[in-house]
């Protein structure tokens, strides 16, 4: 959907309805080498390419954190930095540069949208992504490992929920 759309949606649904808890989800482009398909990442914080920072809640993601590590392992990959772009990143090559650039682990179109929208409505979010696409691959592996990626997605939202709202959340 990309970011202005992201927001705008998302500032009309979170200012009618507050929830207890926003998990935002879907898929990015891995631009970390070490990153595998099919791994569920939550970066620490989130940026624009401008260079604004959106920051996970501490205490939300120390929760989830402890929470993915109590159910098992590889149910979630911490990252220090997602990055929210404004269009795909297609080339490997590409891949690379913005990785090297940024430190990245991670791109997508909307998450540092969805956390800057949540932080001014004070609704705590948590904003996980599954790697659609490695650093390596091509834009058909998306296609062709879409299903997997998010079933792997949803298994790891099935086992990571309950835990996070027993918690207090």
């Amino acid at each position: 959907m990309g970011a202005r759309r992201s927001e705008s949606r998302l500032a009309a649904l979170l200012s009618e309805r507050r929830p207890r808890l926003l998990i935002f989800t879907g898929t990015a482009g891995g631009l970390d080498p070490s990153l595998n398909m099919g791994q569920v990442v939550l970066p620490r914080a989130w940026r624009f390419q401008d260079g604004s920072l959106h920051p996970h809640d501490e205490a939300l993601l120390a929760a989830a954190a402890l929470q993915a590590q109590k159910l098992g392992p590889g149910l979630l990959t911490l990252t220090d930095l997602g990055l929210t772009v404004a269009r795909p990143v297609l080339l490997p090559s590409a891949r690379k540069r913005l990785h090297l650039k940024t430190g990245a682990a991670v791109c997508d179109m909307e998450c540092a949208a969805a956390l800057r929208t949540a932080a001014n409505l004070q609704v705590p979010v948590l904003a996980l992504k599954v790697v659609s696409d490695t650093s390596r691959s091509r834009l058909t592996d998306f296609w062709k490992h879409l299903d997997s990626n998010l079933d792997r997605l949803a298994l790891t939202l099935k086992t990571l929920i309950p835990s996070l709202l027993d918690s207090g959340f």
